[in-house]
């Protein structure tokens, strides 16, 4: 295969992987999704967690997960909590229940989709991504490519 043609069909598969996601019951966007799991994950947790937590868990800025709280606050997904001096981050009641609906959407997918394809074979694809994702930053920060200073 040529690099075209690699390229088309990343390109395709990501679109796919996009109407997937997108096709669900919540207009979340992923990176949104992942604060979701995030603050669910510290709820359960019991710990608190503010925004600079939840950057450097995702591996973005913390602008960029301030524009996204501020996008979830407005839908009343979040809310902000001062605590002993630190503002923390929590889901609401509705923010709760989203995630619920959302997670269980997840689930029936990725179910769905290791009873036609076996476990094992999603946890090869997963393997064989982080391999050519590995792959490509190697060579990107060898070439000094634009993603290489992200």
């Amino acid at each position: 295969m040529f690099t075209d043609d690699w390229l088309r069909e990343l390109f395709e598969l990501g679109k796919r992987f996009e109407r997937i996601r997108s096709g669900g019951p919540l207009p979340f966007c992923t990176g949104e999704l992942l604060l979701l799991i995030e603050l669910a994950r510290a709820e359960e947790e019991g710990r608190g967690v503010i925004a600079g937590d939840l950057a450097k868990a995702l591996g973005v800025t913390r602008s960029a997960v301030s524009q996204s709280l501020r996008k979830l606050e407005r839908r009343g997904t979040v809310r902000r909590v001062r605590i002993f001096g630190r503002t923390d981050v929590c889901l609401t009641e509705q923010g709760r229940r989203e995630y619920t609906v959302c997670r269980g959407q997840a689930e029936r997918v990725m179910q769905a989709a290791a009873a036609r394809c076996g476990e094992s074979a999603l946890e090869g694809l997963f393997a064989g991504l982080r391999r050519f994702f590995d792959a490509a930053e190697e060579a990107l920060r060898r070439t000094g490519g634009a993603a290489a200073q992200g």
